[in-house]
């Protein structure tokens, strides 16, 4: 049957949830415990400081429109005769409501007792109840609980902890001595404000009151039996995907498989959305219609049931949204009205921004109903733009995967900056997969409520299919191009290709979208084409992470990385600009600047050998580089000082640090500890120097001072005031780089830094101030010839550097820091914890 209009289905609908959400979003962005006077005016720039000032004032407006709507409704005989009066009248009174609710939560943030003890100090004992289903997180994990009582008050706020050991379940009561800190700025900070968390507390002396109510005792019950089943005859990866597809719990599932879901864009299969009410829904029905239910019982069913799985969900975005969708469809059938997935759709969206505007700003709701909206809008034109040749079942499948990527396609790029490309292909192939193992893993999950070995069956059932989705996200990921936000090039030739696909097979926007696609994607592969040629002298590309480090180090022969920065950045740049093979990634040191975004590197470019010296650490990003290098097969090597490589036409000594722990004492030993390497190509040389301070700089002085010159320098800490003006006359730089976020909270580079610069009269480059930046190493100056290198022939090449060209150890023979090597094979322990006696003597000596 040929459905209704569009416009006539939706009406103002869309309208006003689109005015919701972007009000919700506009004010709950806000800073966390902002007052309400800020945030209404922000979002209603319109109204006077007057009108700001009563914290109700959003929801005094809201009841005024409201009863104004009212009154004129009653009166119109027609929507025609309302106006657009009445119109604009409806999109003030859900402006104001959504404004109105979320100052009056920024008000009970800033009021409350926990950020008075935030921003006062202290410590007192708290009575707590876990609200929220606990987060693995890199660090242990996160729970969010509410405070019931403060030394003796009655109180009801909801606060943020971040525990090491097992979490308590959802519903567990607690008392503890706490003290609490505002929430962090960042993303991390509004995820948390958006989950009404009014600080963080840190607590110790956790002692147990009771468990929770029946019903969260009830479907942790169920929850547990469910991991216990699924892993029953399958191991923790497949498990803990088919986990994933029924209650979203992902706590099973490897870092590495998580990682690859995303970049594949499948994490969606573990977010719980329509497919999985759709499941439950039907599982419902069939039952009913076994036992022959009457319709009444059959609705009734329907409505309690989806509640239940929301619980059991633990409230995910994506589970309210497609759950409110089916009762408002299964109300339109009660009620005798058409029912339109459309409508409900947009109906759904209002209601769960005005009943909680914090979700405005919700990623999970923001991409639940994004996609929805592409499946059930440009899904269909889609799959009728397709050849007649390709089957029915298979053009639906591709309108689905390509209307559903269009439409969150916005989101991602204002949230993420890429969509990569691969998804569309890794949904084609996964998603069949997924529907049977989800299928299969909720028919499990019922005979789980009965008997654990018998769902543990049902789960091996279910687990080829989960197999095939974890291949997909394992082969896919980081292959191919992607849409960048920051490349305008890649989103113009999207935006094209769809309008090629959406247009008339005959008409003129048909061509004119293929002509500026292929305009465009011709252009924009301009960086990937230049960016594979080598350079024909030595080069450095300071890659603009941010606050962080990360320099791509160039030679005709040769690619190595220095540091990565603190997140992916450096590995998108790579890859856009061509750069797709390193002979060999650095990490001087393991903190998050410099660490961070190493693992997403190996992941999504191909690496010779990674060189990182294990030092005292409980960063998780630093750990997991010995994990994803260890699964992508890459050795890992510590280097010694006096080491000296050859790597094809580049020479790489290896400064700093010495053997043992001598700065374990230090003001931060992990920057003293920092590798310190001088590269050389044709008498041009290069000096990076990590996080290297005071003591650092001073030993490195005293050791060999004519070994530190170099004609450029990666200025040491991001041209911190922990810089030694006599370390930088040793170097006498004609280039100093200075590696730096735009405005960053450090004062990074001080001014004393740039100063001493200035006075030796080095040219002074910072991303902070360009982006990323490439210098050319100039040659030597008259006056400072390089120094000759004493090298030794014959020498083994070390396992694992081997690029085209031949590798060769040229000084003396490199010693390790914890990483022996025997013959070809290597083993890769990840770093060592942050604590232990054993920790403060020096790790044997290894071979390179």
């Amino acid at each position: 049957m040929k459905r209704a209009p569009l416009g006539d289905v939706l009406g103002p609908v869309p309208l006003w949830a689109v005015v919701a959400v972007g009000v919700g979003g506009a004010v709950g962005r806000g800073p966390v415990g902002e007052g309400p006077r800020a945030a209404v005016a922000r979002s209603l720039p319109a109204l006077t400081t007057e009108l700001t000032s009563p914290p109700g004032v959003g929801l005094l407006v809201a009841a005024i429109g409201a009863v104004t709507l009212l009154v004129l409704a009653r009166r119109g005989r027609g929507r025609d005769q309302l106006g657009i009066g009445v119109g604009v009248l409806a999109l003030v009174v859900v402006a104001a409501t959504v404004s109105g609710g979320v100052a009056l939560r920024d008000e009970a943030a800033r009021a409350g007792v926990l950020p008075r003890l935030a921003a006062t100090g202290g410590v007192l004992p708290v009575e707590l109840t876990v609200v929220a289903e606990p987060r693995p997180i890199a660090r242990g994990w996160h729970v969010l609980a509410r405070v019931d009582e403060v030394a003796g008050t009655a109180v009801r706020e909801r606060v943020a902890l971040l525990m090491e050991e097992e979490p308590p379940a959802l519903g567990e009561r607690w008392r503890a001595t706490a003290s609490a800190r505002p929430l962090p700025d960042g993303g991390y900070g509004d995820w948390l404000a958006q989950q009404h968390a009014r600080v963080v507390l840190d607590v110790e002396g956790i002692e147990r009151l009771g468990p929770g109510g029946p019903a969260a005792r009830s479907t942790e019950w169920l929850r547990s039996r469910i991991r216990q089943a699924a892993t029953r005859w399958l191991d923790e990866r497949t498990g803990g995907l088919l986990v994933g597809f029924v209650t979203g719990d992902t706590r099973l599932l490897p870092a590495e498989d998580r990682a690859a879901m995303q970049a594949t864009s499948l994490t969606h299969l573990t977010a719980v959305s329509g497919t999985n009410v759709a499941i439950v829904i039907g599982g419902v029905l069939g039952l009913a219609g076994v036992l022959r239910a009457p319709p009444v019982v059959r609705r009734a069913a329907v409505a309690a049931v989806v509640p239940w799985f929301a619980f059991l969900t633990r409230f995910e975005p994506s589970v309210l949204r497609a759950g409110s969708m089916a009762l408002l469809l299964l109300l339109a059938g009660v009620r005798g009205h058409v029912r339109d997935a459309r409508h409900a759709l947009a109906v759904a969206v209002l209601l769960l921004v005005l009943l909680d505007p914090r979700l405005a700003t919700s990623l999970g709701l923001l991409l639940s109903a994004t996609a929805t909206a592409g499946v059930l809008l440009v899904a269909p034109v889609v799959r009728d733009r397709l050849p007649a040749r390709i089957p029915r079942r298979v053009a639906t499948l591709v309108g689905v995967t390509v209307g559903a990527q269009v439409a969150v396609l916005p989101v991602l790029l204002a949230t993420f900056g890429e969509l990569a490309l691969v998804s569309v292909p890794a949904n084609l192939l996964a998603v069949p997969a997924a529907v049977v193992a989800a299928t299969l893993s909720f028919v499990a999950t019922a005979l789980a409520v009965v008997h654990v070995e018998l769902a543990g069956w049902g789960f091996a059932l279910a687990g080829p299919g989960a197999r095939v989705v974890l291949l997909v996200a394992e082969h896919l990921s980081g292959r191919g191009a992607a849409i960048d936000a920051t490349r305008p090039l890649t989103v113009v030739a999207a935006m094209a290709s769809l309008l090629w696909l959406l247009a008339a097979t005959r008409g003129v926007a048909r061509r004119v979208g293929a002509a500026v696609t292929v305009t465009a994607l011709l252009l924009a592969s301009v960086p990937a084409v230049t960016g594979s040629l080598r350079p024909t002298g030595l080069t450095i590309t300071a890659i603009d992470v941010g606050q962080g480090d990360a320099f791509l180090v160039e030679s005709p022969g040769a690619r190595v990385l220095v540091d990565a920065g603190e997140d992916g950045t450096a590995a998108r740049w790579l890859r856009q600009h061509g750069r797709r093979q390193l002979d060999l990634v650095v990490v001087t040191h393991p903190h998050l600047d410099h660490v961070g975004g190493v693992p997403e590197v190996l992941r999504r470019i191909r690496v010779g050998a990674v060189w990182a010296l294990p030092l005292p650490t409980e960063l998780p990003e630093a750990a997991e580089v010995w994990r994803v290098a260890a699964a992508r097969g890459v050795p890992v090597r510590a280097p010694s000082r006096s080491t000296t490589v050859r790597l094809a036409d580049v020479t790489i000594e290896v400064l700093h640090p010495p053997p043992g722990r001598p700065y374990r004492f230090a003001r931060s030993e992990l920057n003293e500890s920092s590798l310190v390497l001088r590269f050389h190509h044709g008498g041009a040389r290069l000096l990076t120097t990590g996080d290297v301070e005071l003591e650092a700089q001073r030993d490195l002085l005293a050791s060999d001072r004519q070994r530190l010159r170099a004609e450029v320098l990666t200025v040491p800490h991001h041209g911190a005031a922990t810089t030694d003006p006599a370390f930088l006359a040793a170097v006498a730089p004609q280039v100093a780089i200075i590696s730096a976020g735009e405005d960053n909270r450090h004062g990074h580079p001080h001014a004393d830094t740039l100063a001493a610069l200035d006075a030796l009269g080095a040219q002074v480059r910072r991303t902070d101030a360009e982006g990323t930046l490439t210098v050319r190493v100039p040659r030597p100056e008259r006056g400072h010839a390089s120094a000759s290198l004493v090298l030794a022939t014959g020498a083994p090449a070390p396992a694992g550097l081997s690029p085209a060209g031949g590798s060769r150890i040229l000084g003396p023979e490199a010693g390790g820091l914890g990483l022996p090597v025997a013959g070809t094979g290597v083993t890769r322990p990840g770093p060592p914890a942050a604590s232990g006696a054993a920790r403060a003597r020096a790790p044997p000596a290894a071979s390179l």
